[in-house]
């Protein structure tokens, strides 16, 4: 996931705008100086899918674009709370972002079809087995 300065995000699911709400606190977590200070990779073992993150922080010193980057662990036990405070705030954009689940069906109930209407039969069987034989109906 890309995030930028505009609010503009890109991630696996193409682009997105997103408010002032959420990039502010990624915006002040930059602002702090904090994340600037970070060397290198911090976290605990991973405790879901996400093995490491890496991130590159840009700011402006003097007139020109500085690049820091480091690394943390999908856990992060053991970083400094600058780095809490930015998982936090790419989780809340994450969550913003994901489509919202489907409802899965209670046992029994039937599947909604494409058209909304019931499932088509095929050849009517009025009560009668169906023969799984090939041409003998």
């Amino acid at each position: 996931m890309q995030v930028f300065a505009d609010g503009t995000v890109m991630d696996t699911d193409g682009v997105h705008r997103i408010g002032a709400d959420l990039l502010r606190p990624i915006a002040q977590t930059i602002a702090s100086g904090e994340l600037i200070r970070q060397k290198g990779h911090c976290g605990g073992p991973s405790t879901d899918f996400i093995e490491q993150v890496h991130v590159v922080v840009y700011d402006r010193y003097l007139g020109k674009l500085r690049a820091h980057s480091f690394s943390y662990s999908g856990n992060t036990q053991g970083c400094d709370a600058s780095v809490r405070q930015l998982h936090a705030a790419l989780d809340a954009i994450q969550t913003k972002l994901s489509p919202p689940p489907t409802a899965v069906p209670a046992s029994g109930a039937p599947l909604p079809t494409p058209s909304g209407g019931p499932m088509p039969t095929g050849i009517p069987n009025e009560g009668r087995s169906i023969n799984l034989t090939p041409g003998s109906y």
